[in-house]
């Protein structure tokens, strides 16, 4: 086990998580304005159309989802600056599972960026009233829902870098509402792409290779 003093521990945590989170939002929002500019020169979504849905479960739902993925973030710059004191952040684990947290929260930075780039003109949150690509390549040939993966990889990176009652609910609520959404998508996309995509249920794992299969 290395040998580092609690104070020392904390101040590792609190500057890799809210570096992280202010790295990841720059790549993000420089990512999202290209894409944007692009997507307007060609005619293609920008990866927000579903709001277009109207109907009030899927509106309560993207509220839900929306206002979690602003609390993550807002959270982690929020530790970095302020401390753990006032937010009631609790004894931080080891070094070695704050190492592990790191690790969560990066490679669930890296799948997403990476998930946004391979799904290329289909890229959107959400469901969209058109009709979607199916993309099956790339990640999207190991799990039907990377980048849901990457949200709940994410959110217990934060727990354990940051343990508290807040970051256990972060992370109970984004399991929560990545299942719904999850099954509220899948729904749409059978009825979008038939057989075809009923045969992708049963070769790809839904969130983990070969796990959640559709037999």
């Amino acid at each position: 086990m290395i040998d580092i003093s609690q104070n020392d521990l904390m101040f590792f945590n609190r500057t890799a998580l809210a570096g992280s989170f202010i790295f990841f939002l720059l790549v993000t929002t420089i990512n999202m304005a290209i894409r944007g500019k692009k997507a307007k020169e060609e005619g293609a979504s920008e990866g927000f159309s579903a709001w277009k849905i109207s109907d009030q479960v899927g509106i309560y739902l993207r509220s839900l989802i929306t206002l979690q993925t602003m609390a993550v973030p807002l959270w982690c710059i929020l530790f970095g600056f302020a401390g753990h004191d006032i937010l009631g952040v609790w004894k931080i684990f080891p070094i070695e599972i704050s190492i592990l947290g790191l690790v969560l929260v990066w490679g669930s930075q890296f799948i997403f960026l990476v998930s946004q780039y391979q799904m290329g003109k289909a890229w959107r949150i959400g469901l969209d009233e058109d009709p979607q690509l199916l993309v099956t390549s790339g990640l999207f040939g190991v799990m039907r829902n990377p980048i849901y993966t990457c949200s709940v990889m994410l959110t217990i990176g934060v727990f354990l870098l940051s343990p508290s009652p807040w970051t256990i609910w972060l992370t109970f609520n984004s399991v929560i509402f990545v299942s719904l959404q999850t099954r509220l998508e899948e729904q749409f996309l059978f009825a979008s792409h038939g057989e075809k995509y009923l045969n992708y249920t049963r070769n790809v794992g839904r969130f983990l290779p070969g796990i959640g299969l559709n037999k």
